[in-house]
């Protein structure tokens, strides 16, 4: 039994450790769309996921509610400087999405963690993206960054 946990925790280390190894040459490969920019506008968006039945938490006898969790998307608005590769014609401003940690009805950080990380995007940053296509909310073909090595700062 040991064996298998072992295996599992070290094949779980080893598939974060391989995603930070892949060269930006197969990065590029992998993506719809690479490009270098500077971070003008990083924004939170309130995507909250909401379960129909309420939590266990009980207060003074009765249930708190549906059980609400936050999503961790945000965006961030970033201003092209060059195009390495793109799918269709990028504008001046590119959004791009990407996951950070969630964040708590207290405001503060849940306990949630990707092993590979979240990516680090701050304003006045600038990097190079390598962006997939994904849906987001409805929203259809946004880019997204996936992880921590698919930015690099500049």
């Amino acid at each position: 039994m040991r064996s298998v946990i072992f295996s599992i925790v070290l094949g779980t280390i080893a598939a974060g450790a391989s995603e930070i190894r892949v060269p930006d040459e197969k990065r590029t490969e992998l993506s719809a769309v690479v490009f270098t920019g500077t971070v003008t506008n990083v924004e939170h968006l309130p995507l909250i996921r909401t379960n129909s039945a309420p939590s266990a938490m009980v207060r003074q006898g009765t249930w708190v509610g549906p059980r609400r969790q936050d999503l961790g998307w945000w965006r961030a608005e970033v201003m092209v400087e060059s195009v390495a590769k793109q799918d269709r014609p990028l504008g001046e401003v590119a959004v791009v999405y990407y996951l950070q940690q969630p964040i708590g009805l207290d405001g503060r950080g849940t306990f949630a963690t990707r092993m590979s990380g979240y990516p680090k995007v701050e304003p006045k940053m600038r990097a190079t993206f390598w962006c997939q296509r994904v849906t987001v909310d409805g929203h259809t073909n946004v880019l997204c960054v996936s992880s921590p090595s698919w930015v690099k700062t500049k």
